[in-house]
């Protein structure tokens, strides 16, 4: 069927349906600046001339189309746009900030998206897209949660600017070796979960990775995170060949954070940090006893006298135990990391500590 060639004409079929039956290539008229939701939906409509009026594709309005190649300078596409276009192998969209949710859902074929000012890519958006091999979104801020969720053919991931990485984001992606997440801060729960492929995580600036965010990574060996600070719950078990982990300022791992890793021998981490007792089962690594937390600061005036350990006047700090026995904190952290647990003076068990000065020297 024809296309009429005037605006009104064209948005009154439209928004009545009547391109459903549409065939072959298809020129939308100058002057129309958004396709309205459902426009071509379903249609066997191969290819499509987009105007550059055109600034918004609704939603669902080239859902299930026979569609080949898409090019075209609008802004924003709605969900479901193109979501399960089977024939769909080659995307291009300069302009485009906003691509919203299932919009290239299913598209089996698609091999090449190119959108180089993206900013936000909504839930699902590429998910089983089994034949894309690279994404390079040098834009875009924020990935939605299963956005490339088992795209099976996934190499490299190139994401410059990321803040925020969803759930299951890249999940069961089995082909993903290599990504680059300078700026990301957040990694959701299993936002990399089975990507088997993986050797080695870096990520410079996450100070939180979620719950089994690279759970069953079974090839990944080492992982770099200096400023994380929240580590989930099973976040990295069952990564077998794991064997160096580096996060200087994590304050807290939570259960089964590293559960059988079975080659972890070297961890860096802070000694004041949180760590859950299930944390390490089934590893290589034996974590060392935790450091109590400072549950308190108070400043007295009578003399300390001398500590318990080096027998040395305590002038100016120290820290008290719930037994009320006191000693330099700096022999309290030695004596600790020799994995003595207990007060040296009465053999209680230490469970917190109450950091205490004089308000005058002796």
């Amino acid at each position: 069927m024809s296309v009429p060639d005037s605006v009104p004409d064209f948005m009154a079929k439209a928004h009545r349906g009547a391109f459903r039956h549409a065939e072959g290539h298809v020129v939308v008229p100058m002057g129309v600046k958004s396709i309205p939701a459902n426009t071509f939906r379903g249609s066997n409509i191969t290819s499509v001339s987009i105007p550059s009026s055109v600034v918004r594709i609704g939603s669902s309005a080239f859902q299930k189309s026979s569609l080949t190649r898409v090019s075209t300078a609008v802004h924003s596409v709605g969900d479901r746009a193109f979501y399960d276009c089977f024939a769909l192998v080659e995307v291009e969209m300069p302009s485009v900030k906003t691509i919203g949710d299932y919009v290239f859902c299913h598209c089996k074929k698609l091999a090449d998206m190119r959108a180089p000012k993206v900013e936000t890519i909504g839930e699902c958006t590429f998910t089983c897209c089994v034949k894309l091999a690279r994404v390079l979104l040098p834009m875009v801020r924020k990935i939605g949660d299963a956005s490339f969720y088992l795209c099976n053919k996934l190499a490299k991931v190139e994401l410059p600017s990321a803040t925020h990485i969803g759930e299951f984001a890249f999940a069961y992606c089995g082909n993903l070796a290599n990504f680059v997440l300078p700026a990301a801060t957040h990694i959701g729960h299993s936002a990399f979960q089975r990507c088997c492929r993986l050797t080695s995580v870096s990520l410079p600036s996450v100070v939180e990775i979620g719950g089994f965010a690279f759970a069953d990574c079974r090839n990944l060996t080492r992982i770099h995170v200096p400023v994380v600070v929240e580590i989930g719950d099973f976040a990295f078990s069952d990564c077998f060949e794991l064997a160096t982990v580096t996060m200087p300022m994590a304050t807290h791992i939570g259960e089964y954070a590293f559960a059988r890793c079975e080659r972890l021998t070297s961890v860096e981490m802070p000694s004041a940090v949180v760590v859950d007792p299930s944390a390490f089962h089934g590893s290589a690594f034996i974590c060392p006893p935790r450091l109590p937390q400072v549950t308190g600061h108070k400043r007295v005036r009578k003399q300390l006298g001398r500590c318990s350990i080096c027998l040395e006047p305590m002038e100016t700090s120290a820290c008290q135990f719930g037994c009320d026995h006191v000693m330099h904190d700096a022999c309290f952290c030695k004596m600790w990391a020799a994995g003595h647990t207990d007060c040296p003076l009465c053999r209680a068990p230490i469970r917190k500590r109450i950091r205490i000065s004089t308000l005058r020297p002796i």
